[in-house]
């Protein structure tokens, strides 16, 4: 004999256990429902955190001041750059300056200069005169300068044109400076 006693029919345990597994159904949907809005909520409140939004603000205000230090740091680059290169050209017009007054004080009365150039290597000097002496004095005075090699290393007479229609003298002289 059996010690088991069955009093559900078979039906009904049948429907118990689609019941049960129903009502475990329902509880894990819950529990997911659940999960789903707390982490919504969580990934919510983590988007509106203060610390987060003021380090955006400051990356923000950083960048904005390292745009500023660029354009100044820019900005005094060029001005090294502009005041290196007027000392360059300040330096060579002092040198200028003195070369212009010693070869000015050497030309004679006499003469009329009617072309002048000097830079940095060179200088050319285009008189006229309606005498030759004067022309010579120059010469002489221009050569005193090359034997003191204060102002000129060396001078060339390009040329002597006489109009004789005028009368007068028209020479050219090239020289190296120092």
């Amino acid at each position: 004999m059996s010690t088991e006693i069955n009093l559900l029919p078979q039906k009904a345990r049948s429907r118990l256990s689609h019941e049960s597994a129903l009502a475990y159904a329902k509880i894990g949907a819950i529990v997911v429902a659940i999960i789903t809005v707390c982490l919504a909520v969580l990934v919510f409140l983590i988007n509106r955190d203060p610390t987060l939004e003021r380090i955006g603000a400051e990356q923000n205000t950083i960048l904005a001041q390292l745009s500023a230090l660029h354009s100044k740091t820019a900005k005094d680059l060029i001005i090294q750059d502009r005041l290196r290169r007027i000392h360059g050209i300040v330096t060579i017009r002092g040198n200028m300056d003195t070369q212009l007054i010693k070869i000015s004080s050497q030309l004679p009365s006499s003469l009329t200069v009617t072309d002048f150039s000097l830079d940095s290597t060179k200088m050319s000097i285009t008189v006229s005169s309606l005498s030759l002496s004067g022309m010579g004095e120059l010469i002489d005075n221009l050569t005193k300068l090359v034997n003191e090699k204060s102002v000129l290393k060396g001078i060339t007479i390009q040329g002597i044109i006489t109009d004789e229609q005028s009368g007068t003298y028209l020479m050219t002289v090239t020289g190296v400076t120092l």
